[in-house]
């Protein structure tokens, strides 16, 4: 994506991205994502991802950590 919006005349320092939980259970969470000219406040492209924690060692599923349970479900993650 870099490459691409460099060939467009953006550089990142002019981006915002922010972050949404959407929803996460026991073993599996869900993002919302978008990326926004920070100038104009216009949606570049956006995304939903869903991710599950996996044990290492055996690629079975395994709770959520502790360490990162201090998200839920109202919080949104910006970034400039």
């Amino acid at each position: 994506m870099n490459e691409w919006l460099r060939m467009l005349g953006v550089e990142q320092d002019q981006l915002v991205v922010r972050t949404r939980l959407r929803d996460h259970r026991r073993v599996r969470f869900s993002l919302d994502q978008e990326v926004r000219l920070a100038s104009e406040d216009t949606l570049l492209c956006s995304a939903h991802c869903v991710a599950a924690c996996i044990d290492a060692e055996t690629f079975k599923p395994c709770r959520i950590p502790a360490s990162l349970k201090f998200l839920d479900s109202q919080s949104t993650v910006t970034q400039q």
